[in-house]
């Protein structure tokens, strides 16, 4: 997982550009709650491992991280990722860990 955001970081530098003033905003819907959160706060722990080695940003564009639970159902996922999409305005969603969950958000993005 660590190498998949790392990855996903990684392509803002090449993707963005250079003189964009507002930070790029990532959302992350994972599972947080219930036995399976164990995953989850890895995942949260090396997005911001990888976050925090980058200096914050890529390409000196800050990139900020939002984190929602989906509470491993897909009608919370979808409900979380609706609100980072079209409220918070993200750039892109990730994070998923569990496929009936990423297949009710998927018609969100």
């Amino acid at each position: 997982m660590t190498a998949l955001v790392f990855t996903a970081l990684s392509t803002l530098s090449t993707t963005l550009p250079a003189q964009a003033a507002d930070p790029v905003k990532i959302g992350f819907v994972t599972t947080l709650t219930t036995p399976a959160a164990v995953i989850g706060q890895d995942m949260v722990d090396a997005a911001n491992l990888a976050l925090e080695d980058l200096g914050g940003s890529m390409a000196g564009i800050p990139v900020e991280i939002l984190y929602e639970d989906d509470g491993f159902k897909p009608e919370i996922g979808k409900q979380k990722t609706d609100k980072l999409v079209k409220q918070d305005q993200v750039d892109f969603v990730t994070g998923y860990i569990w496929s009936h969950v990423l297949l009710a958000s998927q018609k969100s993005v």
